[in-house]
């Protein structure tokens, strides 16, 4: 069923509210499952309720063979304010960006249980399945002129260059846990030498 999974996603934040765990359910749909009715079923009770849920929409302007426009009145932003959850778009594709932009949204979600809906604003490079893309040669050329293998070549750099940060931020906190444990060991020490035979 689409849309379902904003609902099941919702059970989950309800569970984790009560358990106070400070996680957060998260819930991916796209542009055209945001005009189902479960979605908003779900985003009225996420507030109502204050639970800590995400909701992600991957707009890439196309439902299966519907574009956004000839489908949707308004636009997410509008439709999301109107519950009162909290809402971000992020236009940008590089992982750093997004990071910084999501960082302080994110945590508000975790400390306060305020739900927040992302709205990633993206391309489909391809048919929703086999021969349903309705679009002209032309755009479907120009779409994937954006997404070359220059530009995925400099997402996978910067994966890499996250992953080479964690790394060493684990290696560091490795080690002042070492160090850490070293030293209450010899402060346990010095009062067995101190204070043992009393």
């Amino acid at each position: 069923i689409q849309g379902e999974g904003a609902s099941i996603s919702l059970g989950i934040a309800w569970k984790l509210k009560k358990e106070n765990n400070k996680n957060i359910s998260y819930v991916f749909v796209g542009d055209g499952t945001f005009g189902r009715g479960s979605v908003y079923e779900s985003l009225n009770m996420a507030v109502l309720y204050k639970l800590p849920y995400v909701m992600i929409v991957e707009n890439n302007g196309i439902a299966m063979t519907t574009r956004v426009s000839e489908n949707m009145s308004g636009d997410i932003e509008d439709r999301v304010r109107a519950f009162g959850a909290d809402y971000i778009k992020i236009t940008s594709d590089n992982p750093g960006e997004i990071r910084k932009q999501l960082s302080e949204k994110i945590n508000n979600v975790r400390e306060n249980n305020i739900p927040l809906v992302v709205e990633f604003v993206t391309n489909r490079v391809a048919s929703h399945s086999k021969g349903d893309d309705t679009r002209t040669k032309e755009e479907l050329a120009a779409t994937k002129a954006a997404h070359d293998k220059a530009s995925f070549e400099a997402y996978i750099n910067e994966l890499i260059e996250y992953s080479a940060a964690c790394a060493e931020l684990s290696m560091l906190a490795a080690e002042e846990a070492k160090l850490a444990a070293i030293e209450a060991v010899k402060a346990e020490q010095e009062y067995d030498e101190k204070y043992g035979q009393e």
